[in-house]
């Protein structure tokens, strides 16, 4: 179904207390303004929410021999190869970005301080695949 349905995030909002997403890998470095788009129509629904988590789980790597593992980017090879850690991923600050421009505060698992904080409504969760998948 069309995730932008808002009937059919209205019905997921009313009956759950937390929502975890992953858009997906079908969106390239080249359609960054596509995806941006998308993100800031799916977001703003969730906006004033009853919800007691929001989070995105980044998109898992390709492990393409390229920047941040990513299918669409210029390979050095054709081999798979193991991720590189300290590699950000280009949908991480799109999203950051859309999370903020629709009103919700953008909070990362990585942050040292991230167990000693709490949960607030309006808040984007983000979730590396690096470290958690």
């Amino acid at each position: 179904p069309d995730p932008n349905n808002t009937e059919l995030k209205e019905e997921i909002i009313r009956n759950s207390d937390i929502v975890i997403f992953d858009h997906g890998l079908h969106w390239k470095l080249l359609e960054n303004h596509t995806f941006t788009t998308s993100m800031l129509n799916y977001l703003r629904g969730f906006v004033g929410s009853n919800l007691t988590l929001l989070a995105w789980r980044e998109t898992s790597s390709q492990h393409m021999d390229s920047e941040g593992g990513h299918y669409g980017l210029r390979k050095a090879s054709d081999e798979c190869v193991p991720l590189k850690t300290g590699q950000e991923g280009f949908r991480m600050p799109l999203m950051r970005n859309v999370s903020r421009n629709v009103g919700l505060s953008w909070k990362n698992v990585q942050d040292g301080n991230f167990t000693n904080q709490s949960v607030e409504s309006n808040e984007l969760v983000f979730i590396p695949f690096r470290e958690y998948t």
